[in-house]
């Protein structure tokens, strides 16, 4: 979504005054003069050296860093450039939903009844309603089925439908590469089961020849197993497929495994995500004894339903903490959908949680001008935003004490859990860095907050595009960026 459009007039004149307040700080964000050596301009220096580094070659980068604390913008580097932000979307789309939607919220999932039971049998169909829930995982769903069977149920004559009109029907985000067999790109959907991925897991035989042990989690009638696999020392190398085909999914396993291997888990996006969820639903609830004669299918809950069972997730701001330390596309994109269906349209779309998130920034006085929001994730090459506007979120997002903390907590940490935990470990400075990591071919891209030595607060935007370099050596450039702001000390 195009954000240079005049929607940004429609918000209120007290949000404009709050806005202007708070960004009356911009004016201190100018770029000072500082005194030859003293910390200011030595930080200055040895960051104008570090952009020289070999390491970038051709690559196209913006940096900005901006004390929290005193207010002053230390460093800039072609901060108001519009560059791909990769992952570091996410820490937008968080952003709006914790000051939108508040670190309480909590993501629906409704069941329902065609008729009140008869001595524990419906007469009718079982429903099943999603409001974007994006972590229904095996834990949430066992818990769910186990609660729903001491209901009394023992049978259902009818089928099991799953109802996910809460969103659109447009499952993949515009810029995505359609079904890729990865498991980063997977479909969105209002019911929606286990991120929307199937868990394979094949080993080697007892002998040389014999097929190859393979097993999914779920276990579920939604696909079938189809082992071509051998037990072998060399050969064509493993393949697990995801095939659609009529309506009718099968995973295809071909080529070998040696006998000393290791078992191997692979994760594979799934399609029709509501009739997924509907299957694992009904053959769960089946192994808890409960006899289900219909099918699996799609649907509306009927008007006149009877409430059975509310499922409340975890609350948004523990939520957020798995999408953005672990960079967790599907819960981006669900989110990001949410977002659009409560403040904008229903059935909720990625369009519409755009233009919640545009909005937004509008309110907060990001010029949003150069901006473009694709998705919520940040893995289409259609988003752009630049180390100004992360670095202004950022900052609004510390400014305020209800979602300081949330939003913080939020981001990896050095040595911790998530995409930044095997580096700077053991570094006594590293304890003071929470950041959000953005990667893929050709962008690297690193933005969060610093404790400086002296109790500062720094917030900091480091975008690169086309880098064509290799990896470990871009990563040991960011971490050497990272330490100097915690060492920094006026």
């Amino acid at each position: 979504m195009a954000l240079n459009s005049k929607k940004g007039l429609r918000f209120s004149c007290i949000w404009l005054l709050v806005a202007l307040i708070f960004w009356g700080a911009e004016v201190s964000w100018a770029q000072a003069k500082f005194h030859p050596g003293s910390p200011e301009a030595k930080l200055s220096h040895t960051l104008e050296q570090l952009l020289k580094s070999k390491v970038l070659r051709k690559a196209k980068l913006a940096l900005q860093v901006v004390s929290l604390s005193k207010g002053d913008r230390l460093f800039t580097y072609r901060h108001q450039q519009a560059m791909t932000p990769a992952s570091n979307m996410k820490l937008i789309t968080a952003a709006t939903a914790l000051a939108r939607l508040g670190p309480e919220y909590r993501f629906r999932t409704e069941f329902y009844l065609s008729s009140r039971p008869k001595q524990g049998v419906v007469d009718g169909d079982f429903y099943i309603k999603g409001y974007g829930d994006p972590y229904l995982v095996y834990e949430e769903v066992y818990k769910l089925v186990r609660r729903l069977s001491h209901q009394g149920l023992r049978k259902i004559t009818g089928n099991v439908v799953a109802d996910d009109y809460y969103f659109d029907i447009k499952r993949l985000v515009d810029g995505w590469t359609p079904q890729t067999q990865k498991c980063y790109t997977p479909e969105t959907g209002a019911l929606s089961y286990n991120f929307n991925t199937l868990e394979v897991s094949v080993a080697p035989g007892l002998s040389l020849g014999d097929p190859l042990l393979v097993w999914s989690n779920p276990v579920t009638t939604y696909v079938r197993l189809v082992n071509q696999g051998r037990t072998a020392e060399n050969g064509k190398r493993l393949s697990v497929k995801m095939v659609n085909s009529h309506g009718k999914h099968k995973v295809y396993i071909t080529g070998v495994l040696s006998p000393r291997a290791k078992t191997r888990v692979i994760y594979r996006p799934v399609s029709d995500p509501p009739r997924y969820a509907a299957s694992v639903f009904r053959d769960m609830l089946r192994q808890q004894g409960v006899k289900i004669e219909g099918e699996a299918r799609t649907g509306l809950v009927p008007y006149d339903a009877v409430l059975l069972y509310e499922h409340r997730s975890r609350p948004l701001s523990r939520l957020l903490a798995l999408m953005n330390k672990y960079s967790n596309n599907f819960m981006a994109e669900q989110i990001l959908k949410t977002l659009g269906a409560e403040f904008h349209e229903h059935p909720g779309s990625a369009a519409g949680g755009a233009e919640a998130v545009g909005e937004f920034l509008q309110e907060i006085g990001v010029d949003t001008a150069p901006l473009y929001i694709a998705d919520g994730s940040g893995l289409s090459r259609k988003n752009r935003l630049t180390a100004e506007s992360i670095c202004q979120v950022l900052a609004y997002m510390y400014s305020k004490f209800e979602l300081r903390s949330e939003y913080i907590a939020s981001l990896a940490l050095p040595g911790g859990t998530g995409t930044f935990k095997g580096r700077l470990n053991g570094n006594r400075e590293a304890k003071r860095i929470r950041v959000k990591t953005g990667n893929m071919n050709g962008v690297h891209t690193l933005s969060g907050y610093v404790g400086s030595k002296n109790g500062e607060v720094l917030a900091f935007s480091l975008l690169i595009n086309n880098y064509h370099g290799y990896a470990d050596q871009l990563y040991r450039f960011q971490d050497k960026v990272c330490l100097e702001l915690a060492n920094f000390n006026r």
